[in-house]
């Protein structure tokens, strides 16, 4: 898989007409809110038009191929949790049940696929589903910074990918990247809530494609778990923030997004250290 400029302009702009496709759907039904709330699905909509524009699945399936399917139904989670307008115990468990059967396709399918045993796979499948759950569980409710933190992961993973010369998932990083900045220029302009469909699937994908890349290279763990520490900027930047600018949301997503990028250095070097090593 080669990085092109269309395949990431492409779920840019499909991403944004998805979001606005659900919203206009759901005011032709009457369910205005409804429609908002799944304009996450553009994100979808995007990472699956640049992942079939780069190729589409591979013969044989790789895991980075099965990433896309499980984190397409991951955000099946969020969708009915949205649709059925559910509180938070039970939408938290919905996202947690698309977590755990997104997991199960990663760590089976994708275990298989990048030549697990069968109870290697069945263990990747619990470390996968908790880790996914976590992720989830960081996002869920943190309103305008969870976008913040979601788009640092990506481009984190993205570096990663890049330093360890993983070809399938340094090609869908920026697509992923796109669609997910698709989603926040719809949602900015609209002035959207971070949805529990729009938190599966920025999460599902973000974590399946982590998932794919720690299955194919083991090594990249270290790195990816490094990277992983952008989602947790937000508590530290909200103290950051001078008490008389806190009202300011503007002031605060900065700070958080310059603390969300600061640790995707530390995790480049990381991973740049692990494809230096030789193999075993």
């Amino acid at each position: 898989m080669s990085v092109s400029l269309l395949p990431s302009l492409l779920p840019f702009a499909l991403a944004v007409a998805g979001a606005g496709l659900a919203g206009l759907v759901g005011r032709l039904l009457g369910r205005a809110e409804l429609g908002d709330r799944l304009a996450g699905l553009g994100i979808v909509l995007g990472l699956g038009a640049g992942w079939l524009w780069l190729g589409g699945p591979a013969v044989p399936t790789i895991a980075a191929d099965w990433a896309i399917a499980a984190g397409a139904l991951a955000t099946a989670g969020g969708v009915v949790a949205d649709a059925l307008r559910l509180g938070r115990g039970p939408r938290l468990l919905a996202l947690g049940l698309g977590a755990v059967a997104g997991g199960w396709v990663m760590a089976v399918a994708g275990g298989v696929a990048a030549g697990l045993s069968a109870p290697t796979a069945l263990l990747a499948w619990g470390l996968t589903a908790a880790a996914w759950i976590g992720v989830l569980l960081r996002l869920e409710g943190r309103g305008a910074s969870a976008p913040v933190a979601v788009l640092a992961a990506a481009l984190g993973l993205g570096g990663v990918a890049w330093a360890l010369d993983n070809a399938p998932v340094m090609g869908l990083a920026p697509v992923l990247i796109c669609a997910l900045l698709g989603w926040v220029l719809w949602s900015g302009l609209r002035r959207l809530a971070f949805s529990a469909t729009a938190c599966a699937a920025s999460a599902g994908f973000t974590v399946a494609l982590a998932t794919a890349m720690a299955l194919d290279m083991p090594g990249a763990l270290p790195a990816l778990a490094v990277g992983g520490l952008c989602l947790f900027a937000d508590g530290t930047a909200a103290r950051l923030v001078p008490p008389r600018r806190r009202k300011v949301p503007r002031h605060r997503l900065l700070v958080h997004a310059g603390l969300s990028l600061a640790p995707l250095p530390i995790a480049l070097a990381l991973a740049l250290i692990a494809a230096g090593m030789p193999a075993h």
